[in-house]
């Protein structure tokens, strides 16, 4: 395992051990660790809203999930638009809302955000299949999360999308 590995260590080490954090992290997230506050209605809709603002101008917007502690995205930037400023966005805009409905101040989301490139349309298809079980495996609170898809399937079949947990 690459995390026992010494210092230092190769390329492939590196690669295993990143995916190896990202999937326990994704497993934590997954089963309902934290403040949940997406759980309520009212902030759950705040973020849907968010996302669906610029869908066919600055981004395609495919389907996405908001569950109670993290979202799961697939987006396809357009234009002179790219994936990080597209984030920023999301959520800056997210994170003001948010604590004005709850009547607080400070950090709602994590600074880091974990993104994957999707190459063909049978990238697409596993990363759409991952965040319907994830929805389907949610455990935080009994509210449903959400469950959208933004565009025709037509347009969601397209290749570049990329999926993003923020």
């Amino acid at each position: 395992m690459a995390a026992k590995a010494s210092e230092p260590r190769t390329q492939d080490q590196e690669e295993e051990y990143a995916e190896l954090f990202a999937a326990r992290f994704h497993k934590w997230l997954d089963s309902g660790l934290g403040e949940c506050r997406l759980k309520s209605p009212e902030i759950s809709a705040i973020v849907e809203k968010a996302l669906r603002f610029f869908d066919g101008d600055r981004y395609w917007l495919g389907h996405f999930v908001v569950m109670p502690n993290h979202v799961h995205v697939l987006v396809r930037p357009l234009g002179e638009h790219n994936l990080s400023s597209i984030l920023h966005s999301w959520k800056s805009f997210t994170a003001k809302e948010i604590n004005s409905e709850l009547k607080r101040e400070g950090k709602v989301w994590q600074d880091e955000s974990f993104d994957t490139i999707v190459r063909n349309a049978t990238q697409l298809e596993q990363f759409s299949n991952i965040s319907r079980r994830t929805q389907q495996r949610q455990t935080c609170g009994k509210v449903p999360s959400r469950w959208a898809s933004a565009a025709a399937s037509a347009t969601i079949r397209r290749t570049g999308f990329q999926p993003v947990s923020i």
